[in-house]
């Protein structure tokens, strides 16, 4: 780096820190060759220079921070996005899951109440087993037919088909009750059964959103624990610019001043007697 950099009207304050070397060689320079006023000037805007770097540093600090802040931010709006998007797929698939099952046990039960009809169709009613009625109103019946007292045969013919009309539709309901009862108790079973496995399911998919709601709980602690030492990290960073600024402050001799941007300091930097710190400069190069 040329020394003539300096009479041009931007520095680069990236490069700060070769100015800054540059400086110090010319000091030295001065104070060897008894020119204590150039070194004192050159002194002085060492001490300025890093007063100057040291609020570009804050600067670009605070820039990075909130760089650093925004990116945590993309990453954490980012992984909750994926986040609840793979979990809404689980617990949809989850529930997809569910109904499945409470389908498959629906239509198990109503494949169970078909093939009990199916099986009470077929039954045949068993012949009825009359009363005693019955049994002496025939017993009569044929005493009256060997009596030859036919017209009171007849009467009595039509009591008794009466009679067994009467106890065979009697017959054919108890029997048929029967089996309705058994199927109520069919489909009691079934509800009970059914009750149970809805429960179940409810308390699986409870247990998935309770899942859910932890893992959610971990990864926002997670993300808040980034914060916390991300936040940590660029305090400490803009504590040491703070006290680096305060040291060379207290060991500068002169009254520095603030601009409002780093740029800005550097850009409208102006040596006192900088031609002669330049020329001297670049003729101790050329010797």
């Amino acid at each position: 780096m040329e020394a003539n950099e300096f009479l041009t009207n931007q520095l680069d304050p990236t490069r700060v820190e070769e100015y800054i070397n540059l400086l110090i060689e010319f000091e030295k320079t001065c104070i060897t060759e008894r020119k204590f006023k150039d070194a004192e000037l050159a002194n002085q805007r060492i001490e300025e220079l890093r007063l100057q770097e040291i609020e570009y540093r804050t600067v670009m600090t605070k820039e990075k921070s909130k760089q650093e802040n925004a990116e945590l931010e993309s990453i954490t709006n980012s992984q909750l996005i994926e986040f609840n998007q793979m979990w809404d797929q689980l617990i949809q698939e989850h529930v997809d899951q569910m109904n499945l099952i409470e389908q498959e046990m629906l239509a198990a039960h109503e494949d169970e109440c078909r093939r009990y009809d199916e099986e009470v169709d077929r039954l045949e009613t068993p012949k009825t087993k009359f009363s005693k009625d019955v049994l002496s109103m025939r017993h009569f019946l044929e005493k009256l037919i060997g009596a030859k007292r036919y017209s009171e045969a007849e009467a009595m013919t039509k009591r008794l088909e009466i009679q067994e009309q009467k106890e065979n539709e009697k017959w054919e309901i108890q029997f048929r009750e029967k089996f309705v009862r058994k199927k109520q108790l069919l489909y009691n079973r079934q509800k009970v059964e059914l009750s149970a496995l809805q429960e179940k399911l409810q308390n699986s998919y409870q247990e998935k959103l309770r899942m859910r709601s932890n893992e959610l709980r971990k990864l926002l602690h997670r993300f808040q624990n980034m914060k916390n030492e991300l936040e940590l990290k660029q305090s400490h960073e803009i504590s040491k610019l703070n006290l680096l600024d305060e040291k060379v402050k207290k060991s500068g001799h002169f009254t520095a001043f603030k601009t409002k941007s780093p740029e800005a300091s550097f850009s409208s930097i102006s040596f006192v007697n900088h031609s002669s710190l330049v020329n001297q400069s670049q003729s101790h190069r050329h010797d």
